[in-house]
């Protein structure tokens, strides 16, 4: 109870964005956050299955929720909030204009235990900490060789059926100072 007072009252959050597969939600119906707390159930795909059609589709909802200021302030997640949650981060982030860099410095972080040793699979040589390559080989296949990293996560985004104006729309929200008096 502590928690969604925390949630919905000091925070304010408006939208549960729930990532989780259908197997994992059950026949939750509402958020845990309470009746008012708009629950939107988007079953959605990480790392590489984002770029299957199924989790191209995922992403588009994802994005049309992030493009509505009435949603505001939205909580998104999954079950772990590593996996799912971290892979729209990743997309945010580009859209946002954040690095390459950071971006996958904040997935790691959401994810990963700090001081975690270098682990490296006995099998494979690659290593298994770095899975967020799978971003980069994917995102790719939607620019050219001169495409920066912010250009090609929209050029996907846009294959995916997010438009301009939901990009603007998401830019105009989370980047300019007030905001809450934009639009």
């Amino acid at each position: 109870v502590e928690d969604q007072r925390y949630l919905t009252g000091t925070l304010g959050i408006k939208t549960d964005l729930d990532l989780r597969s259908t197997t994992e939600v059950g026949d939750l119906a509402e958020s845990p956050m309470g009746k008012g707390v708009h629950f939107i159930h988007n079953p959605s795909r990480a790392y590489k299955g984002i770029f299957e059609a199924e989790g191209m589709a995922a992403i588009r909802r994802s994005f049309a929720v992030l493009a509505d200021r009435s949603n505001y302030p939205i909580y998104f997640h999954c079950i772990g909030g590593a996996d799912r949650t971290g892979s729209l981060a990743y997309l945010l982030n580009g859209v946002l204009g954040v690095s390459e860099h950071d971006a996958e410095t904040d997935w790691e972080l959401t994810f990963y235990p700090r001081r975690l040793p270098e682990l490296t699979s006995e099998y494979t040589g690659v290593d298994y900490w770095r899975r967020e390559g799978h971003f980069r080989e994917g995102l790719e296949k939607y620019g050219s060789k001169t495409s920066s990293w912010q250009q090609l996560v929209v050029e996907y985004l846009m294959a995916c059926g997010v438009t301009k104006d939901e990009l603007d729309s998401i830019r105009r929200i989370l980047l300019e100072k007030g905001a809450e008096n934009a639009d």
